[in-house]
């Protein structure tokens, strides 16, 4: 924990250092107790500021490995981190959960195939329908999710690796975070939002092939084909 506190601090800038607590809760009614709140059902962790802190399920009652359990430490970390940014209250969930998901490395093929099946089925979010997707059900929520690591991963694929730190240094310069997306990348929201939907379109559309085996054979050949020519 001490480590992943150092890496962000030096990934992200300093911020304020205070005290936060971490508690990996044995049972449900003890994690519901340390939420003092509405958990999604999907939760398997939460972090709270107001005084800062994470509440995680021990992976026995959350059905994950300690491997999984050290991700979502990081991932919570990650909110903590955040909390402690000038405005966080202005940032949408879209890209607190995707640059969590940046830190803890959980952006899966899984997820990107979710991302492929969703832009088949018509049933991508839009950056604004991802503000805030804490009442999405279990369904939903890998593509949420998934579409909030994308758009993260869009903004240093158009704008450069640094983009992520521009954003909040303008934030800590008393910006609100639409105004220091915008500042960073000297470009109206929707702009990027235009670029963020064609990032989707050209990256994961046909990786919904992946899911099953019986299109292996259909799909290496022209993998290959593709890989030559370019």
């Amino acid at each position: 924990i001490i480590n992943e506190t150092k890496k962000l601090a030096y990934q992200f800038g300093e911020v304020k250092k205070t005290p936060f607590s971490i508690y990996i809760t044995s049972n449900m009614e003890e994690f519901y107790e340390k939420s003092e709140g509405p958990v999604p059902e999907w939760g398997i962790a939460i972090a709270k500021n107001k005084p800062d802190k994470i509440i995680i399920k021990a992976p026995g009652i959350a059905n994950i490995s300690y491997s999984r359990l050290k991700t979502v430490i990081i991932h919570e970390l990650n909110h903590i981190y955040i909390y402690r940014i000038p405005n966080h209250n202005t940032i949408p969930s879209w890209f607190k959960e995707g640059l969590a998901m940046h830190s803890s490395k959980e952006f899966s093929l899984l997820h990107k195939i979710e991302i492929s099946n969703a832009q088949w089925g018509n049933k991508l979010l839009s950056l604004s329908q991802l503000n805030n997707f804490s009442h999405y059900s279990a369904d939903m929520i890998k593509l949420a999710y998934g579409e909030s690591a994308a758009a993260v991963e869009s903004l240093e694929y158009y704008y450069g690796n640094s983009i992520l730190n521009q954003i909040l240094n303008f934030m800590r310069k008393d910006n609100d975070f639409n105004k220091a997306l915008e500042l960073s990348i000297n470009e109206k929201f929707k702009d990027f939002e235009i670029k963020y939907e064609n990032y989707l379109l050209n990256n994961y559309t046909w990786l919904f092939l992946l899911r099953s085996p019986k299109y292996i054979y259909i799909i290496l050949p022209i993998i290959l084909t593709l890989g030559y020519i370019y």
